[in-house]
């Protein structure tokens, strides 16, 4: 009779212990699953999708940079003019507006010294185009230097804006002119232009009017 029980009590802490084994083993496993769903969650969240700017001859539909400042929930960024010259300079631009339309606009007249931040909102991972010119001294910063990057635009000698695409609402006696492009990145949601003179060019310099604002 005693040796029955024994058995029975043997028996009984077998599958007691074989029970718990079993449920160790199965929590185990279930927090395994768990921390692995949140490494590839947090893996997902971390990844960044960078993409390569726009260029004039590219589609421009495409997706915010994550790596973008604070205004990247806007889609845009700003631009700032700056002119490091003693003299007066006149700005002309090319760039991808907030409406996917590439738009030409000028003239942004600077005195010498001066910092000019511009209403205007470019679209998000766009390349934009410069020219600028001293007429007086016959000094341009334009695209001739690298013209695989450049691209040409008609401008007129007042102020003017208008779809690149459609040039013939350009009213005026109009002047085709090659911009060059500047392919840095914002900082802080602000994208600056600085122009340069060289001493020589300076000592040309007595008075510049520059276009019509």
């Amino acid at each position: 009779m005693k040796k029955k029980v024994s058995i029975l009590l043997f028996t009984c802490l077998s599958i007691f212990v074989l029970n718990l084994t079993s449920c160790r083993r199965g929590k185990m496993k279930m927090n395994k699953t768990v921390k692995e769903k949140k490494a590839e969650k947090t893996k997902k969240q971390t990844t960044i999708n960078i993409k390569p700017k726009i260029n004039i001859n590219q589609e421009s539909n495409y997706e915010t940079n994550t790596e973008d400042y604070d205004s990247q929930e806007y889609n845009y960024f700003k631009l700032r003019l700056k002119n490091a010259c003693l003299s007066k300079l006149s700005v002309s631009i090319v760039y991808l507006g907030i409406d996917d339309d590439w738009i030409v606009e000028g003239w942004f007249n600077l005195s010498g010294g001066e910092d000019l931040m511009l209403d205007i909102k470019v679209s998000s991972n766009s390349i934009v185009y410069f020219y600028a010119e001293n007429q007086l001294a016959t000094r341009f910063w334009d695209g001739r230097k690298d013209e695989t990057k450049a691209i040409g635009s008609y401008t007129i000698d007042d102020s003017f804006k208008y779809i690149r695409s459609n040039n013939n609402s350009l009213i005026g006696e109009k002047t085709y002119r090659t911009y060059f492009a500047n392919e840095d990145s914002p900082n802080n949601g602000v994208l600056t232009q600085t122009f340069y003179c060289p001493s020589s060019f300076e000592d040309k310099i007595t008075e510049f009017v520059g276009h019509k604002d």
